[in-house]
């Protein structure tokens, strides 16, 4: 199964909530839903929105860094490719680094009632919902800003050829 992540023929889509410092500007956002350099690499585009209502979760163990003067803010980004650390350094590189990063969804398929460090055995219809690629979620979040359709993101999201 991880080959079809890492290696798809057709693309699944990745849904994240990140924890960041500050508040993000919308041209902040913007620059990560075109792609943005890191690691000498483009990314490829995604989308981006701010988590409305803001969710609340259990504190983390160990807890995260707290800074009275500084505020915290939950993003959502909808990502096509998987690199190692690559929401943390794309939320790094326009200057409002990650904090706590939780993948919500896989494909079709929400992580909702998966408790952290738990797993278990996917039945037949999850792992078809896993597997399904290029279609729409259930509602994660909708960016108001985001740009890509289905079709652009199909186009975008071919694998790269080796230069």
């Amino acid at each position: 199964m991880l080959i079809a992540f890492h290696k798809p023929y057709g693309v699944i889509s990745q849904f994240y909530w990140a924890q960041v410092e500050r508040v993000p500007t919308g041209e902040s956002l913007g620059k990560l839903e075109r792609g943005i350099l890191i690691q000498g690499r483009k990314t490829l585009p995604c989308r981006v929105w701010l988590l409305k209502p803001q969710p609340e979760l259990p504190p983390r163990d160990p807890p995260i860094r707290f800074r009275k003067t500084v505020p915290t803010c939950w993003i959502g980004l909808e990502l096509v490719e998987g690199k190692n650390r690559q929401v943390r350094r794309m939320t790094g590189a326009i200057g409002y680094p990650t904090l706590r990063l939780l993948r919500v969804q896989i494909g079709d398929f929400r992580l909702n009632d998966l408790t952290t460090g738990k797993w278990r055995i996917l039945n037949e219809r999850e792992r078809g919902l896993v597997l399904q690629p290029m279609r729409r979620p259930a509602s994660v979040g909708r960016s108001s800003t985001s740009t890509l359709t289905p079709n652009t993101r199909r186009a975008r999201a071919e694998p790269r050829r080796p230069k």
